[in-house]
């Protein structure tokens, strides 16, 4: 008896091995796994919303109301963390476009064609949360990427929500 036992031991271990990693890979022990993701989300997103309100803030300190300081020498030499993934940062003087930080962000010439919508904004490549300062005569609007949205995709340009917030592709 004793030796049938230990001959089915390895089996009966595997077994329930087995079964125990199908029920925590599938995610069988959470009810709504869908809550966890916006909750998740949630958090992401007022982490990158405060991100966005720094940077912001700092770009304004830098500014200064003359009219003939190059913009774009003024931000690079001021050694701000303007080129993190997913952000992007516009300065308009008098309405007219005269910094952006990098090229991944869609952007306009002027502030006004920006169409916004309680500080969400729908540019050509994707959904973005937008937030605006204005000082003396610069307006300075932030974007983060939430979810890119290309009218054609293939493997290098994909509709997909920003890496930080772990949301599937088909996250609606």
């Amino acid at each position: 008896m004793q030796l049938k036992l230990n001959k089915y031991s390895y089996l009966i271990v595997a077994i329930l091995f087995i079964v125990v990693a199908a029920i925590i890979e599938n995610g069988l022990l959470k009810k709504h796994p869908e809550t966890h993701l916006v909750e998740n989300f949630q958090t992401e997103l007022s982490k990158n919303e405060k991100v966005l309100k720094t940077r912001l803030n700092e770009i304004s300190e830098i500014l200064t109301p003359e009219f003939d300081v190059n913009v774009s020498e003024l931000i690079n030499e001021s050694d701000l963390l303007l080129n993190e993934p997913g952000f992007g940062y516009l300065v308009f003087q008098n309405g007219e476009l005269v910094y952006w930080s990098n090229r991944s962000v869609a952007f306009y010439n002027s502030v006004d064609e920006i169409e916004k919508s309680n500080g969400l904004a729908l540019l050509p490549n994707g959904y973005y949360l937008t937030d605006k300062v204005e000082k003396n005569n610069f307006d300075i609007l932030g974007l983060h990427l939430l979810k890119s949205n290309y009218n054609f995709e293939n493997k290098y340009l994909q509709n997909t929500f920003f890496e930080d917030y772990d949301l599937p592709d088909n996250f609606k």
